[in-house]
């Protein structure tokens, strides 16, 4: 018996995107978009688990993540 941990740390080590953009002027002042793209970046996980007494495991892993972005706005 005994109490058990789990311990992770978890970071965005680099990241990017690449995106278009689409507006409309609706005043000469005033522009409201939509954008939409795809992202990319790295993330690192560092974890160690065990008991009060043990270290059970430690470990590193890295990968590089992707996916779809979405949003919008307005500039004046």
């Amino acid at each position: 018996t005994g109490s058990a941990f789990v311990s992770t740390t978890t970071k965005l080590d680099w990241f990017g995107t690449v995106r278009g953009r689409a507006g409309l002027l609706l005043d000469p002042k005033f522009l409201m978009y939509a954008t939409a793209g795809w992202a990319y970046g790295q993330v690192s996980s560092d974890y160690a688990f065990g008991t009060y007494r043990t270290w059970s495991g430690v470990g590193k892993q890295s990968d590089v993540r992707s996916g779809f972005i979405v949003g919008g706005g307005g500039e004046w």
